[in-house]
């Protein structure tokens, strides 16, 4: 996959080099579902460099239903593990 070299309103990059915080993930979450909505790609940093998702957040299922559990009202994302055509590195998509 060939992945959004910018960052807009409606697509955010994270790095993951160091494990983002799941706090953190689910505040920038709800952030978007508040707004527009979007994509926020986990494991790309600011730059457009793709770095990889971390070991720690490779589990999909489980980071979706964290997110659920610690939203009020739940809010409903779905995420995907996509690797980057040039460097074949994972990074986790949320819409």
């Amino acid at each position: 996959m060939m992945f959004p070299l910018n960052e807009t309103l409606t697509m955010e990059f994270k790095s993951d080099v160091k494990s983002y915080p799941m706090d953190k993930l689910v505040h920038e979450l709800i952030g978007m579902a508040n707004a527009e909505g979007g994509k926020l790609f986990l494991g790309i940093e600011d730059d457009g460099t793709v770095t990889g998702v971390n070991i720690q957040h490779r589990n999909v299922i489980s980071l979706i239903a964290f997110i659920k559990e610690n939203t009020i009202p739940p809010i409903a994302v779905s995420a995907s593990l996509e690797t980057d055509d040039l460097s074949g590195k994972e990074v986790l998509v949320f819409s």
